[in-house]
């Protein structure tokens, strides 16, 4: 997947090259040695749509090598517009002797891109030859890109399925709405996707429930949680004028009846910062505290409370009666369909969300038996009751989807994201009035296998803490979690895509040795800065020539200097109460 979707990422740059030509001996010879390379790129393409399962080492070697060459196509494409622009100023023969250094720099780098494509090609078409589909593909494909379609089909956000979970959601608000009024911790524990949130959210959503407790809140806790985050939440829900958060949070529950979720708890240290902020006043207050941990479990319940409310996988019965829900809605399963649906039902080992993540290929796979038949032999899973074994499923299911798929663009974005909802891989928690998604997440044992492939892959790398900036080398996008940006100054990235920022701390003061950091970045094209409010409109971010996509705190005006990032397309500025904008309207987004 993540070779496909270099090679298009490539291709694309290269157009981009072609499409601004500069005439001189010095492009032209370039532009030629680019058109070589468009074309090896079209035969990767081609081959890796007929052998989208050929060997990972190759394909890792492609997405390597892809992601060389489109860093030296980038950083050409820079040099050869900024010779454009500055041309109304300068002579174009003083211009190329300006930039003939920096073009003999990247011609030497793109000859040894050169080498490694070729090597690449060579291989590719000795492993063609020696198949009937490997002779087709090198006699009759062309050099165009497969388009890509899709009757794609909006569903309606609802309440989500409960099968099987009948008797725990009884259970569960017999408990919330007990007799005893001393406060109680309800645990509810579970491997992952076995249910815990979609359980709370059911009882959370209770009508008997919402009539019962004054106050209701939700609040995500995960492993990577933020105290100050969670205040902030637990306050929206509660008191959204007051600023000052653990007592105002603890002054606004105090006296009511309440009823608080705080879902997916991973340490007892977690449970202890968040514990102190939830008044007992003897009124018949709850709190439900979700976790895979049945020792998180035991440590929250309180002296009040009873045993922890275990999850058991579904039986098969209630394993099909959710598949077939799930697939059909309201519509009877085909007689044809049924035993072939069972046995692929059993085979998710009575895990929800493995059951889920299939009905969702299911309903868009064809009804016939022969498929069924396919999905059934290829998810062979006989007990699906641990992590590797459902990150097969997941894995699986994305390998169905459209190779277009995979290098979805802005246009086909929003296409694409409704149908991730309708298999079941993207959640839905707001819609617009128009019925289009506004916010939506995913499941965290999902998250977690999406970072773990992202990777794998060199897709993407996540940092937690401390970077190690010897990690950086050939990463195109980083995410960064509960960091010093002070440190970033240290960093160079020259092939680096994207960045953004959870979290970031900050102590230094905005000046530009902060923030020299960003001219080690230039092929950067997303920066999300939003969270660190030190990262500001300086000189140095308008030197980021490929850059689309600007995130930032910001308070006073924009300066008219912005102007200078001619691919910008998107710019998202959080800002006080003055705010004044010198730049172009249209930059906002375009």
């Amino acid at each position: 997947m993540a070779a496909y979707a270099a090679l298009v990422s490539l291709a694309r740059s290269i157009h981009l090259i072609l499409q601004n030509h500069h005439h001189s001996s010095f492009f032209d010879e370039f532009n030629q040695q680019i058109n070589h390379r468009l074309e090896q790129t079209t035969l990767l393409q081609a081959f890796l749509e007929d052998f989208p399962d050929g060997d990972d080492g190759l394909q890792a070697r492609i997405r390597d090598v892809a992601s060389e060459a489109e860093t030296v196509v980038q950083d050409f494409l820079s040099i050869q517009i900024q010779s454009r622009l500055k041309s109304a100023r300068r002579s174009q023969d003083v211009q190329l002797q300006r930039h003939q250094d920096n073009i003999s720099d990247v011609y030497q780098k793109l000859q040894k891109v050169t080498m490694g494509m070729d090597s690449i090609v060579r291989q590719v078409m000795k492993s063609a030859k020696d198949s009937s589909e490997g002779k087709d593909l090198l006699r009759n494909r062309d050099s165009s890109s497969a388009s890509s379609s899709s009757g794609l089909l909006t569903p309606t956000a609802g309440k989500d399925v409960v099968v099987g979970f009948e008797d725990d959601l009884t259970a569960i608000k017999h408990r919330l709405c007990g007799q005893t009024s001393k406060l109680q911790v309800v645990p509810i524990f579970g491997m992952g996707g076995i249910g815990k949130t979609t359980l709370s959210r059911n009882a959370y959503d209770d009508q008997l429930i919402m009539e019962h407790f004054q106050i209701r809140a939700w609040v995500k806790v995960s492993q990577d949680y933020s105290i100050q985050e969670i205040l902030s939440n637990l306050l929206v829900s509660i008191k959204p004028s007051n600023e000052l958060l653990a007592e105002n949070v603890y002054k606004g529950l105090k006296g009511m009846r309440y009823l608080i979720v705080v879902d997916d708890v991973w340490s007892t240290k977690a449970w202890d910062d968040v514990k102190m902020i939830f008044p007992d006043d003897d009124n018949g207050s709850r709190i439900i505290v979700t976790t895979r941990l049945f020792d998180i479990a035991t440590y929250a319940q309180n002296s009040s409370s009873s045993a922890p409310h275990e999850i058991h996988f579904l039986d098969e019965d209630q394993s099909w009666n959710l598949l077939r829900q799930m697939v059909f809605k309201q519509q009877d399963c085909p007689v044809e369909l049924e035993k072939i649906g069972k046995l692929i039902a059993r085979s998710c080992g009575g895990l929800p969300l493995a059951i889920v993540v299939i009905a969702g290929l299911l309903s868009t796979a064809a009804r016939t038996q022969a498929s069924w038949e396919n999905i059934a032999e290829n998810v062979n899973v006989a007990v699906t009751t641990n992590y590797e074994q459902f990150a097969k499923i997941f894995i699986f299911e994305l390998h169905q989807l459209a190779t277009t798929f995979e290098t979805i663009f802005e246009e086909e974005a929003e296409e694409y994201l409704e149908d991730l909802v309708k298999r079941s891989l993207v959640l839905v928690t707001k819609r617009k009035p128009n019925g289009k998604i506004k916010i939506c997440g995913i499941h965290d044992l999902i998250r977690d296998l999406c970072i773990r492939k992202a990777e794998e892959e060199k897709f993407l790398h996540r940092y937690v803490g401390e970077m190690l900036h010897e990690n950086m080398k050939y990463q195109h996008r980083i995410s960064i979690v509960h960091f010093n940006l002070n440190s970033l100054h240290n960093m160079y990235g020259s092939t680096i895509h994207a960045i953004i920022c959870f979290q970031c701390r900050d102590s230094a003061p905005a000046h530009s040795q902060y923030c020299s950091f960003l001219r080690n970045f230039r092929m950067l094209k997303i920066l999300d800065v939003v969270n660190s409010a030190r990262v500001h409109l300086l000189p140095e971010v308008f030197e980021l020539f490929h850059l689309r996509y600007l995130a930032v705190d910001y308070s006073t005006q924009i300066p008219a200097a912005i102007s200078n990032l001619q691919n910008l397309q998107t710019l998202i500025v959080h800002q006080g109460k003055r705010f004044k904008s010198y730049g172009p309207m249209m930059i906002f987004y375009h």
